[in-house]
């Protein structure tokens, strides 16, 4: 149950470092760094095995194959969520493949897919609506979905 808490919390860190926060310059770095946090939380609940190796490298791959990255934002119209949810299901594709192609992977894993996607829209239409404290909404709903990720990964671990 920790390493599934500690995937949570590095999942979570990662999508907000791959989100721009803090700024470092560069997408790519900011990817890079973001990854590395991702892999830290695939090592952690896979007990640093290869396999935790390649979930972390899945999920790197995840934040360049992200299509619409950065469109629908705004997160008000169907258009946003359209854009959303493709950028959900296409940053966790290479994860969920990754996860079902394993020895011993279950074609549960490739669920996941459907899943972002259907979970992206509304954690950003919820970030934006419950942005009180002044904190960006984007940063938000990126901690949240990274957050989701990290769960998922416990579960596929």
């Amino acid at each position: 149950m920790i390493s599934v808490i500690a995937s949570v919390l590095f999942c979570a860190a990662g999508h907000l470092v791959r989100d721009g926060w803090p700024v470092l310059g560069s997408t790519h770095l900011a990817r890079a760094c973001g990854g590395l946090l991702c892999l830290a939380a695939a090592l952690v609940v896979t007990g640093a095995s290869l396999e935790g190796l390649l979930f972390g490298a899945a999920i790197l791959v995840g934040f360049y194959t992200d299509m619409k990255h950065g469109e629908g934002n705004n997160a008000t119209t169907l258009v946003d969520a359209g854009y959303l949810a493709l950028s959900g299901a296409t940053s966790i594709t290479p994860l969920a493949l990754a996860a079902w192609l394993i020895p011993g992977g279950s074609w549960v894993a490739a669920l996941a897919i459907p899943a972002a996607a259907i979970l992206k829209p509304p954690v950003w239409f919820l970030a934006r609506r419950i942005n009180t404290y002044g904190l960006p909404y984007t940063r938000v709903a990126a901690v949240a979905f990274g957050a989701a990720v990290g769960a998922a990964l416990g579960v596929i671990a």
